[in-house]
């Protein structure tokens, strides 16, 4: 799938069927469309780039492990930016105590 081409609601609500009956190759698409788009997210919030990747693979894990709970397709892209904001606040919550951790945080712009 191209980078710079837009999922339309009816493209994304037959992928959320196709999640929803098991088709992994579903999260397979969803992955290549989104995985870009997400990294540039995650890194304008978190900017330590070697940590971004474990966090988009968390993203699909979720998604994957509750996709039958995924609601319409015209907020799921609502939905998947949001669960990267979670997963990348929760990393940064959970290392506060390490200072290496925050000096990467803080000083990478």
């Amino acid at each position: 799938m191209e980078k710079s081409r837009v999922l339309t609601i009816s493209e994304i609500e037959k992928i959320i069927r196709r999640l929803k009956n098991e088709d992994k190759s579903a999260v397979d698409e969803l992955f290549g469309y989104y995985y870009p788009r997400l990294y540039h997210f995650s890194k304008s919030i978190l900017k330590i780039e070697n940590e971004i990747d474990d966090i988009i693979q968390e993203v699909f894990m979720k998604i994957w492990l509750n996709r039958q709970n995924i609601g319409n397709a015209e907020t799921f892209n609502a939905y998947i930016f949001t669960i990267t904001k979670n997963e990348v606040l929760n990393l940064i919550r959970s290392n506060l105590r390490d200072q290496t951790f925050k000096d990467k945080l803080f000083l990478r712009s």
